[in-house]
């Protein structure tokens, strides 16, 4: 019996070394991958920064004056359609205490009140 499992470990020995030289490639293969990958984000973030820096800079100068943010009340929140769009719907305002002149429209004859 003590030669048979001796006989049987000596097959074996042979098959357990391609599987242990398998995983080592394996961890050698997923190491490249990693650096790699590494390597490709250092280089995109290099070739970025300077616009992002450029970017930072126009905002740090902004003062938000060319978009009002006091008028955010004339809206209702944001709605995303199942396809994607984004509708932002205007709140419909009361009507103002001092009436607007009606719209004009020039004739030939002179001026017609809409």
């Amino acid at each position: 019996m003590v030669r048979f499992c001796l006989c049987v470990a000596v097959i074996c020995i042979p098959f357990l070394a391609p599987a242990q030289e398998a995983e080592q490639d394996l961890e050698d293969g997923a190491g490249m991958i990693s650096e790699g990958t590494r390597l490709l984000l250092r280089g995109l973030l290099e070739r970025a920064e300077p616009e992002l820096q450029r970017l930072l800079g126009m905002l740090e100068e902004w003062d938000g004056a060319e978009f009002p943010l006091s008028d955010l009340h004339l809206y209702h929140a944001p709605e995303v359609l199942p396809n994607g769009d984004i509708i932002l719907r205007r709140r419909n305002e009361p009507p103002s205490a001092d009436p607007i002149d009606p719209p004009r429209v020039l004739h030939s004859e002179g001026v017609v009140d809409l």
